[in-house]
């Protein structure tokens, strides 16, 4: 199980016109691990991510929200 918080800042050029983005949001999940064996296990995992964002300083007024169910995978090696 895992849950994370995320933000970061983009800054946009156009027209001459220079705008910050702030985004924010936030993931939860859940994976399982088989192990092939003692040393090895192939990890996969599913969760759901909710990032907004917002247009500072800008003649545009922007918003943005992304949501989605997130899948990965991967191996682990223990020593």
């Amino acid at each position: 199980m895992h849950g994370e918080y995320v933000f970061g800042n983009e800054t946009y050029e156009y027209d001459g016109d220079e705008s910050s983005f702030k985004m924010d949001g936030w993931a939860l999940g859940a994976g399982v691990a088989f192990f092939l064996n003692q040393n090895i296990s192939l990890d996969l995992g599913i969760g759901y991510a909710n990032i907004t964002g917002d247009m500072e300083d800008s003649p545009y007024d922007m918003e943005s929200t992304n949501k989605g169910v997130t899948v990965n995978g991967g191996v682990s090696v223990y020593f």
